[in-house]
């Protein structure tokens, strides 16, 4: 039935298969992921695919690269269902996590750029749905308010026969 219109990236490995979905940054896109400043990026890439989005029934994006392409994609069709894909806690939680544990430490924390921080919040705002990996990320948005209803929990899959924790050979924790 086709139902995958198209897919915007930065770059594609040239093995992958049927490209003629995919739309890439080409040469800019290379280069553009190897930029230190993750506003820049991040801001560039929804830049571009606002650009490239087309009416569609869903649209599905990463957090902190989306707000642009929602804009577009609700002003092509009001009804269009949009989703946020959120790895991590609500942003928010999570700079208050790492300022926490810098603070143990007595560190200083470079926060998260305020203008990334900014957009993620106003994605979050703006998407129907915002699609997290754990429980842990799914209580941190009922924590800032966030209906659950507005929640969907989509944890990440492992074959547990390919991927087998092996036996623990001293009591010293690492990551």
């Amino acid at each position: 039935r086709n139902p995958l219109k198209k897919i915007i990236v930065l770059t594609l490995d040239k093995n992958t298969s049927s490209q003629k979905r995919i739309s890439t940054m080409g040469l800019f896109g290379r280069l553009l992921k190897k930029c230190p400043s993750q506003v820049l990026r991040h801001n560039l890439f929804d830049l571009y695919a606002s650009l490239k989005v087309e009416k569609c029934d869903i649209f599905h994006s990463w957090s902190g690269q989306a707000l642009f392409s929602i804009r577009k994609v609700r002003r092509l069709n009001a009804n269009v269902a949009t989703f946020i894909e959120r790895a991590s806690a609500h942003i928010l939680k999570q700079e208050r996590l790492i300022k926490e544990e810098y603070n143990k430490y007595g560190l200083r924390m470079s926060p998260t750029e305020p203008m990334v921080v900014n957009k993620c919040l106003a994605e979050f705002r703006e998407a129907d749905y915002i699609c997290v990996p754990s429980t842990f990320a799914y209580r941190s948005f009922l924590e800032y308010g966030f209906d659950r209803e507005k929640i969907i929990l989509l944890p990440y899959a492992v074959d547990l026969e390919q991927f087998v924790p092996g036996k623990k050979k001293d009591e010293t924790f690492r990551v």
